[in-house]
């Protein structure tokens, strides 16, 4: 059971634009039920009600000063969870998230400010797989594939940016971005790639009382987008990372040897726009370096 209360006094440049007041209260339940089919297989599927309180925009000057609506979420989830040996563990997830009043982010054209708005509604199914192996006392082997189908269902005022168009030099150019509401129904919520994968290893050679780990992890997703319009997205992409770490007689101290994003794969890691363009902030380049590393 919540109950909160949010308040709001607001002053800029010494004018005092309002005050508000509100009280969001709310009963979140959760069920589940599990089966045990053996000792090393089990079924369950659960039921809860996810509830975040309203909040007032403080970048806001439309009088009266409302809040946002509090955002709330009913869940389900199915699945199976194995364990056919002691180095042997696979996990299976399905999920349905039905959202309502879901808070979500836009730029404000004029402040440029970020202010909530809720979406009406929205919906996210798929699923989850999940496989662990240790392969042998040294080699250990883990891999996950999710696949999410997340889509607003209900969202006719969605606030957007639009891009303006200009002719410089001969050439036709982006100069800027206009604010317009559209009706996003069906379109991706951003940030939710549709799919992702998951590799990773590792092999432990004992030297003695030491020991020398090679580590490495390989991760991919699909493209996904960064605003209700799905105008501007990130592209589908794949990391990979390694690692060799020598850990000394005691496993107090080691030395690691890194190299992240080893392709030197570009893409970027947030896309967004303003009043004034679209804009990305980049993964970072093939990055390596050593770490030393003492634990008492």
């Amino acid at each position: 059971y919540s109950n909160e209360l949010r308040s709001i006094y607001t002053l800029r440049g010494g004018i005092f634009l309002g005050e508000g007041s509100r009280r969001f209260t709310d009963v979140s339940p959760r069920f589940s039920l599990t089966y045990e089919m053996s000792p090393r297989a089990r079924i369950y599927a659960s039921y809860s009600k996810g509830f975040k309180s309203g909040v007032y925009n403080t970048s806001s000057t439309t009088l009266p000063l409302t809040p946002v609506n509090p955002e709330k979420l009913n869940a389900y989830e199915i699945g199976l969870k194995t364990e056919p040996s002691g180095q042997l563990r696979f996990n299976l997830s399905g999920f349905y998230y039905d959202y309502r009043d879901l808070q979500v982010s836009a730029r404000n054209v004029v402040t440029n400010l970020t202010v909530l708005q809720n979406a009406g509604k929205a919906e996210s199914y798929g699923f989850e797989a999940q496989l662990d192996a240790a392969v042998t006392h040294e080699l250990n082997l883990s891999a996950s594939l999710a696949y999410t189908h997340a889509r607003f269902t209900e969202f006719p005022g969605a606030q957007v940016l639009n891009p303006i168009s200009a002719v410089v030099s001969g050439r036709t150019v982006q100069v800027g971005n206009a604010s317009s509401f559209i009706d996003a129904s069906g379109k991706a919520l951003p940030k939710a790639p549709d799919w992702t994968f998951n590799l990773r290893g590792d092999y432990t050679i004992p030297l003695g009382a030491s020991s020398l780990r090679f580590a490495a992890n390989l991760y991919h997703s699909s493209r996904f987008f960064s605003e209700f319009a799905n105008r501007i997205f990130t592209d589908a992409y794949t990391s990979i990372g390694a690692r060799v770490t020598w850990t000394a007689p005691g496993d107090h101290f080691s030395v690691t040897g890194f190299v992240d994003n080893l392709t030197d794969e570009r893409h970027a890691l947030t896309v967004s726009n303003s009043a004034t363009s679209d804009f990305t902030v980049d993964s970072r380049p093939r990055t390596f370096g050593i770490k030393l590393q003492y634990t008492h």
